[in-house]
């Protein structure tokens, strides 16, 4: 019944970890059941004192329809 949206900008010209991913999914089936959603940030060597920040938009939305996919690439074409 209900959906997010996460958009965090992509820098096409940086590397990033994980065979170049910018975003992981993890799933836990079961009793314990979760979704954990990571959004991943450009490989960057950071000295003692340094930071990096991200921002990260999350857009929580109710479906409309009932197939996942069109209702995915409905939001993504927003």
């Amino acid at each position: 019944r209900t959906m997010v949206r996460i958009d965090s900008v992509r820098d096409p010209a940086r590397r990033y970890p994980d065979k170049s991913s910018s975003a992981e999914v993890y799933t836990n089936p079961g009793a314990d059941a979760y979704v954990e959603l990571e959004m991943l940030g450009p490989l960057q060597l950071l000295e003692a004192d340094q930071k990096m920040e991200a921002t990260s938009t999350y857009t929580l939305m109710r479906r409309t329809q009932s197939d996942p996919e069109k209702e995915a690439r409905r939001v993504l074409r927003r």
